[in-house]
């Protein structure tokens, strides 16, 4: 009978030990399992912010590009020197002088009724028209788009035909745009009809339709890393992707071309800072468990040694 009470009270004291253990595995567990949970909350969270940013950003992007080019295809000056006929000096000084300087516009193409080019600016020279054949092409679809934006949106008044509201900022806007490569860069394209914008008139069919082109140099993409935030941000080929890497797709129809950055991780930064102070709470909580056990073991050892005495003096006389 001694034997199995004294079994039963050290089964009960590796018993306490191993629910002190336990105990202390389960509260790693689970602070662990809600750091990690926190973590992904936040690396989801600041990822879906990154990507509104960007996208917000690369919208403001082609909206800035089709607002300085509507300097000149949203003006009466434009519809008078560029439509019945080429005025060069207004190409020379409204375009070529100013353009690429102050807006990036390197390519700037007039393309005319049958769809031929009829002038092309590269920088701040003026071309032949046979070299914007490839420009010309390569934007056909949004050409065409333009001028059903611009048929869909003129208003005939005596004269001809006119568009009342703003070709940019307006809730339709007449421009289209999109993002290709051509020469190797990869471009933001911008096609607008040349409309007026007080009190010249533009003829029946179809209308001029103004092209510009701006490429995403790694300096602007560097720029917009800056202003966002964004580590490695830039524009490059979908099937390009570097690891660890988040993407938002550019353009219409299948995605070519991504503007892609090195996604952040603030999991990292909530472990760098939660970790230490788990760790400390972890080790007190070891220690004062740990020391509750000891007391209770060391507690029964001595109602063990108790009852031993206790049986001893009873079977033996004094």
């Amino acid at each position: 009978m001694g034997l199995w009470l004294d079994g039963r009270k050290r089964n009960l004291a590796l018993a306490i030990y191993l629910v002190c253990a336990a105990v202390i595995m389960a509260f790693a567990l689970s602070n662990t399992h809600m750091l990690g949970s926190a973590g992904g909350i936040a690396d989801e969270v600041r990822a879906q912010d990154e990507r509104h940013l960007v996208r917000n950003e690369l919208d403001r992007q082609v909206e800035i590009l089709a607002d300085d080019q509507s300097r000149v295809s949203h003006w009466d000056e434009a519809v008078r020197a560029l439509v019945a006929h080429i005025d060069w000096i207004f190409v020379r000084k409204e375009i070529a002088n100013w353009h690429w300087e102050d807006f990036g516009i390197q390519v700037t193409v007039l393309v005319g009724p049958d769809n031929r080019p009829r002038l092309l600016v590269f920088e701040d020279d003026i071309r032949a028209e046979e070299e914007a054949a490839a420009h010309v092409a390569l934007a056909a679809d949004l050409v065409e788009s333009a001028r059903e934006a611009y048929a869909s949106a003129r208003e005939r008044e005596e004269g001809g035909f006119r568009i009342s509201r703003h070709p940019v900022r307006s809730q339709d806007p007449l421009y289209v745009s999109d993002v290709r490569e051509i020469n190797g860069e990869i471009n933001m394209i911008v096609a607008q009809a040349i409309v007026p914008d007080n009190d010249a008139r533009l003829p029946d069919g179809a209308p001029n339709v103004l092209l510009t082109f701006k490429p995403l140099l790694p300096s602007m993409m560097a720029e917009i890393g800056r202003k966002l935030g964004l580590r490695d941000f830039a524009v490059r080929h979908a099937d390009a992707v570097p690891p660890d890497s988040d993407v938002i797709p550019l353009g219409h129809g299948a995605p070519r071309f991504v503007a892609t950055w090195v996604r952040s991780h603030p999991s990292a930064v909530i472990w760098r800072e939660a970790l230490p102070l788990l760790l400390g709470v972890l080790v007190l909580a070891a220690i004062a468990l740990g020391f509750v056990a000891l007391r209770f073991a060391r507690s029964l050892r001595r109602l063990q040694q108790s009852e031993e005495r206790n049986r001893f003096l009873a079977n033996h006389d004094a």
